[in-house]
């Protein structure tokens, strides 16, 4: 037997907890050795003798409760691979391996991810008190084994002048080397086992532990007969006599595989992070608040133009950094979240010392210790200056869109389907409103002015809105009938829907075409419809009867007697006869009726949605209003009406030409009455009150 010193778990450099079972089945803390002790944070006062869920309060939550009462009752060992610990004290990831030591004792030694540096000193520590503890009791170094064993580490001995290793029983379970059958006797049996490509650092740090009296602390990868490789932690101290010879090297290793494998995860998350920073612009930061210290991520240097590492980083530190005007916003908003515990958001300016500016979007989240104290925060700095730049320049765009949109001498409309969201200022100056609000105080949309003007939109046609229905007939000719302060105005629609930020949206252009309108299809005499666009409305309402079936009639008018007025008294009170006549028209007839002047004194009214019984009545109404009418000098006038309403398989030329015979028919019955035509030989009179129509 190999007589080394005996190590206490108190010198080992992982943490080792002992619990014993209790009569009633909870888990007493029997002894927690010195890591374990500075890891948790706790004294032996505080801990020895208490059920462990009261120490550790958050292990049912980590999963580690269950584990130790599985271990108990099977005696076999269990890791807990990384499960998460937090109470109200402490907090981290751990690696726990629980296993059964007696009869009512367990036994759990784990890792504190992320504190390597720690455990590197407890290393240290340990080799430099191994040679003073050998008067440990035989218990404790058969605890020390079982612990080595389920830290992974093994200890040597190696006397220099002999050349003689000796290595316990767990070195040789990290070598895979079984003892009995290939002992390890000199340092060349080590050095089979390292891998070739290290075998000279080994050397080389070692040989200057014992020239130098250096620290030898080395981290190599072993290469195993079936193989594999692993990865170890080596330290030694070395015993030198009078004359300063070495004589004997102690150390450890420790199998550090799974530790450099998260490493290495790490390093490649780290690397993950810091590339995905870079290129979405965004840095972290902590301010540690009572020692007023900042850490910030490469990206965040990058952001503020500096060099990483170049200064120490101070809360008054990053201020100078904020442009003069935005600081009182970010110390408000700092503020407030240390008041209020929320998260801050604000987006303020930097300063860079080109003198360049930042626009950025920062963040921040702080915590708090027991004693209710804001101690710790940690936040995050986006680059927004290529997107505050680009909203600028949309905003300018947005700006000159909305002159040329207000310049256009058309009214401009933009509608969600329903209401209007936005119109130009020919529309304001047109309705003779000051703001669109103040519009939408009295009507919902323009089409509400619309008059219902046969030939003209209306705000509902076939069943749809206006707007639907001119999207939907582009290839058609679509006209508005506007009056306004008295005046008949006469749009062009044109309009287009499109989608903006996923919704669709509608513009519409009115442009008044009320002098295109008159020069090309008004008399220009009476201002009524002329006969090419009278008869346009009527093949229109000859269509909609073919699609729909919806009746319609037609009245033909002429003046009695007409060609003795222009004889006696000249053509310009003719033409002051057909004028008045065209305002008797305009009283009478219906908004949804049209009437032109179809020459010389005749004229044609269309009457949409009537029989024939409605339109002789409409036809008589006009010839009473007629002769009450005073036409000045030459006395009361008189007129003749022609009827005829459409009906399945006659043409436009046939229903004007039955309307044409019936008028024929009135003039020969004396004038100054109303006949309605019919199929038969007889045309009807309208004095006979329908009972023939």
């Amino acid at each position: 037997m190999n007589h080394m010193a005996p190590i206490t778990i108190d010198q080992l450099p992982v943490n080792i907890a002992q619990y014993r079972v209790s009569d009633d089945g909870d888990f007493i803390v029997l002894d927690l050795n010195a890591m374990a002790l500075r890891t948790e944070k706790v004294s032996k006062e505080a801990s020895l003798g208490h059920k462990v869920i009261e120490v550790f309060p958050g292990i049912k939550e980590m999963g580690l409760l269950d584990v130790f009462k599985r271990v108990y009752r099977s005696g076999q060992t269990e890791i807990l691979e990384l499960a998460y610990y937090d109470d109200d004290r402490i907090s981290g990831w751990r690696k726990n391996t629980v296993s059964r030591l007696g009869d009512k004792t367990i036994m759990a030694v784990y890792e504190d991810v992320g504190v390597l540096k720690e455990l590197e000193r407890q290393v240290d520590r340990s080799i430099s008190e191994s040679r003073a503890l050998k008067d440990e009791s035989e218990a404790k170094a058969l605890d020390l084994q079982k612990a080595q064993k389920l830290a992974k580490i093994g200890s040597w001995k190696y006397k220099i002048v002999e050349d003689k290793l000796i290595w316990s029983d767990e070195t040789y379970r990290i070598f895979q080397i079984d003892k009995r059958t290939h002992p390890i006797k000199r340092l060349d049996d080590f050095f089979k086992n390292v891998d070739p490509i290290y075998i000279e650092v080994v050397t080389r740090e070692y040989d200057r532990h014992l020239n130098q009296n250096m620290p030898y602390e080395i981290t190599h990868e072993l290469r195993l007969d079936d193989g594999t490789s692993k990865w170890i932690k080596e330290r030694c101290e070395t015993i030198y006599d009078e004359h300063l010879v070495p004589i004997e090297s102690n150390g450890i290793l420790q199998d550090i595989t799974q530790q450099k494998s998260l490493e290495d995860e790490l390093l490649k998350e780290k690397k993950l992070l810091e590339d995905a920073q870079d290129l979405a612009h965004l840095g972290s930061w902590e301010w540690d608040i009572k020692d007023d210290s900042l850490f910030w991520s490469d990206e965040v240097y990058k952001i503020f133009g500096e060099t990483v590492g170049a200064f120490e980083l101070t809360a008054d530190r990053f201020f100078s950094y904020v442009v003069e005007e935005d600081i009182p916003l970010v110390r408000e908003a700092v503020e407030y979240s240390l008041q209020s515990r929320e998260e801050y958001k604000v987006i303020h300016r930097v300063l860079r010392s080109d003198g360049s500016v930042r626009h950025v979007r920062e963040t921040g989240r702080p915590y708090y210790n027991d004693q209710d104290e804001p101690v710790w925060m940690i936040g995050s700095v986006l680059d927004i200056t290529d997107m505050h730049n680009t909203r600028l320049e949309l905003e300018r765009k947005q700006e000159e869109l909305q002159k040329t949109f207000d310049v256009n001498p058309n009214i401009i409309i933009i509608t969600d389907g329903k209401d209007i969201i936005q119109a130009n200022d020919k529309f304001l100056l047109f309705t003779g409103f000051d703001t669109l609000k103040d519009f939408q105080k009295e009507y919902r949309c323009i089409c509400d002015l619309f008059e219902n003007s046969f030939g003209h939109i209306r705000s509902q046609m076939d069943g749809k809105d206006w707007v639907s229905y001119v999207i939907e007939h582009d290839q058609q000719v679509h006209t508005a009938l506007i009056r306004r302060d008295g005046y008949e105005h006469v749009f062009s629609i044109h309009a287009d829907n499109y989608v903006s930020d996923g919704d669709y949206r509608n513009i519409v252009v009115l442009e008044d075409i009320t002098k295109i309108e008159q020069a090309a299809y008004r008399d220009f005499l009476t201002s009524l419809y002329n006969r090419k666009k009278i008869t346009s409305l009527l093949m229109d309402l000859y269509q909609f009867f073919g699609r729909y079936k919806r009746v319609f009639a037609v009245i033909m008018v002429d003046i009695d007697d007409f060609k003795t007025i222009n004889d006696s008294f000249g053509h310009h009170t003719g033409d002051h006869v057909l004028q008045e006549m065209a305002k008797v028209f305009d009283a009478i007839v219906r908004e949804a009726d049209a009437v032109g002047r179809w020459g010389g004194e005749e004229f044609l009214i269309a009457c949409p949605e009537t029989s024939m019984v409605g339109a002789c009545k409409l036809a008589e109404d006009i010839r009473k209003a007629i002769e009450k009418h005073d036409f000045g000098h030459i006395g009361k006038k008189t007129v003749s009406l022609g009827v005829n309403c459409v009906e399945q398989g006659m043409s436009v030329e046939e229903l004007i030409q039955g309307a044409d015979e019936a008028l024929y028919d009135a003039k020969k019955r004396g004038k100054n009455c109303v006949a309605c035509y019919s199929k038969g030989d007889d045309i009807i009179d309208s004095d006979s009150n329908g009972e023939h129509l």
